[in-house]
C-alpha cells in the first residue's frame, strides 16, 4: 500500500507542477493500475483508505466516518456523499482490477471457464495475430504504472502460463506503445518448484 501511495502521491505533484505551468507536461505516469486476485484487490481497496498511507487526510476520514456511524439519516446520507467523492478523486489515479476482470476485458470474446488452465494455443494464436482482442484497453493504459500483485499467481508447474500471466504478457506487448511501466509483486515467487521462474522469465520477455 505504500508503494501505491509513494506513486499516486508521485502523479498527483506532477500534475500540479504542469497545470501552474512550472513544468512543462513531461512523459510521466498518469494512472495506477493494481492488478490482483478478488481477495486482495478487496483488500487494498480498503487499506487505501487508511490515513497512515497519505492518500487520505486524516480529519476528512474521520469526519466521514463520524456522520457514517451516526443515528442521523441525513448526517448519514451527506458522510456516504463525501465518501464517494472522494473515492472517485482517487480513482481518478488508481484503479483496481482482479486478473479475472481484466482478462475479460481485453479478451472480450474468447468463452474461458478454467482460468487456470495451460496458454499454449492463446500464446501462440496471439502471437500469429489471429487471437481477437481489444486494443482499445491496451490503448487506456496509456502512461500507467501497472503494479502486480502477487504475481507467482499468473503460472503454475501443472499448467505453465495459465491465463492470468498471458493477459499481463498481452499488455507487455504494448507496453513500449503505450508507455506502460510494470512493477511485480510477491513474497513467494514458486508455487512448488523454481522451473516456475522459466515461466516468469518468459512473461518478462514479452516486452
Amino acid at each position: 500500500v505504500f508503494l501505491i501511495a509513494h506513486f499516486y502521491n508521485d502523479i498527483k505533484k506532477q500534475k500540479s507542477l504542469v497545470k501552474y505551468g512550472l513544468i512543462e507536461e513531461p512523459n510521466y505516469s498518469k494512472k495506477i493500475y493494481v492488478i490482483g486476485n478478488y481477495a486482495t484487490i478487496e483488500g487494498l481497496k480498503n487499506e487505501i483508505k487508511k490515513p497512515e498511507f497519505g492518500i487520505v487526510d486524516a480529519q476528512i476520514i474521520s469526519n466521514i466516518n463520524n456522520g457514517l456511524k451516526s443515528t442521523n439519516p441525513v448526517e448519514q446520507q451527506e458522510a456516504q456523499k463525501k465518501f464517494d467523492k472522494l473515492m472517485r478523486k482517487i480513482e481518478k489515479h488508481i484503479q483496481f482490477i482482479n486478473f479475472q476482470a481484466l482478462f475479460n476485458r481485453c479478451f472480450p470474446t474468447l468463452k474461458i471457464n478454467n482460468l487456470m488452465q495451460r496458454t499454449d494455443t492463446l500464446i501462440s494464436a496471439f502471437k500469429r495475430g489471429t487471437l481477437e482482442y481489444k486494443e482499445e484497453v491496451f490503448e487506456s493504459m496509456r502512461d500507467s504504472i501497472i503494479i502486480i500483485d502477487e504475481f507467482q499467481r499468473m503460472y503454475t508447474t501443472q499448467y505453465g502460463i495459465n491465463t492470468y500471466g498471458f493477459v499481463i504478457g498481452a499488455i507487455m506487448k504494448f507496453s513500449n506503445k503505450y508507455n506502460i511501466k510494470f512493477v511485480f509483486l510477491s513474497g513467494t515467487m514458486m508455487n512448488t518448484s523454481p522451473c516456475e521462474l522459466a515461466y516468469l522469465n518468459s512473461i518478462l520477455n514479452e516486452k
